[in-house]
């Protein structure tokens, strides 16, 4: 059976990869501290036990963590930028369980790097997990704020075909929340537009509009029949085209644009942009 150990923790240990990893594809942001304490916890037993030394660990750890890695660059067919925060803290705990159970290691070593690591989990759950994705998602900022002034208008249509130009949003602080009927995580956050749109849609100096990009699969009105299944959603539906969305330079969905003054002053998620949404309102009272 000794033989065998270094193949049964490489396989624990893929394992324990593959279920942190499916945590973070599921949008829950807890898996920064899960995969540390995870891997600082079975890294340590493992040596403190002797099943494996010090340097043999961390070798296993490290090969099933880079395997995993090849996995998500082939299956996203780039660099996993999406589990880099959980691959940092997986490799992180690795370290951290070698260096604690290392006798020789000064205690001060020893808690300073759980301490700092635990730090940064408290930030990445409490708002910088949005500023990392934000930057991910093409926006190029972490808190979404930019000032880019738009030239040229654009074109909207409405359920009855109904066109909106850039006229009607003439001189209002504009929200415009950008998706199209694949978008899974799209749905997900008409909840919060909703509740958006509830808040201020009496406001005199405010417009918000969800602005579907057909795809090649859509149906005539396809966008509308599916929101409209949802009974409690009451937040404006329009239809955009490929040149508005190449002209707010949308890559992504959802992308939340809004402006103000013909100028583009937010670009990115949905968990940033009513802060800064309240701020300009508050502006124009």
């Amino acid at each position: 059976m000794k033989n065998n150990k270094p193949f049964v923790i490489s396989l624990i240990t893929f394992l324990i990869i593959i279920i942190t990893t499916y945590i973070r594809y599921e949008d829950v942001v807890i898996e920064v501290p899960i995969s540390y304490t995870l891997f600082l916890f079975m890294t340590w037993f493992l040596i403190y036990k002797g099943y494996t030394s010090t340097k043999q660990t961390f070798i296993l750890f490290t090969l099933n963590l880079l395997i995993l890695l090849i996995l998500v660059m082939i299956i996203d067919g780039g660099l996993p930028t999406i589990g880099a925060p959980n691959a940092i803290a997986t490799f992180l705990g690795t370290w951290s369980g070698c260096i604690i159970a290392n006798k020789r290691a000064a205690i001060g070593v020893k808690l300073l790097i759980p301490i700092v690591v635990f730090a940064f989990s408290g930030w990445y759950i409490n708002g910088g997990y949005n500023n990392y994705f934000n930057y991910l998602d093409d926006q190029g900022t972490f808190s979404g704020r930019t000032e880019k002034t738009m030239k040229g208008g654009w074109i909207t249509y409405t359920k009855d075909r109904d066109t909106l130009n850039v006229d009607f949003y003439k001189d209002k602080i504009i929200l415009l929340d950008f998706w199209n009927t694949s978008c899974g995580v799209c749905f997900k956050k008409f909840p919060d537009l909703e509740r958006i749109y509830r808040k201020y849609q009496y406001h005199n100096d405010f417009v918000l509009q969800s602005v579907n990009i057909p795809i090649d699969r859509d149906t005539a009105g396809m966008a509308f029949h599916m929101i409209e299944r949802y009974k409690q959603y009451t937040f404006p539906v329009v239809i955009g085209n490929e040149a508005m969305r190449s002209a707010f330079g949308v890559e992504s969905y959802p992308t939340l644009i809004l402006l103000k003054n013909g100028s583009i002053i937010f670009k990115g998620r949905m968990e940033l942009v009513e802060k800064v949404l309240e701020e300009e309102l508050s502006l124009v009272q």
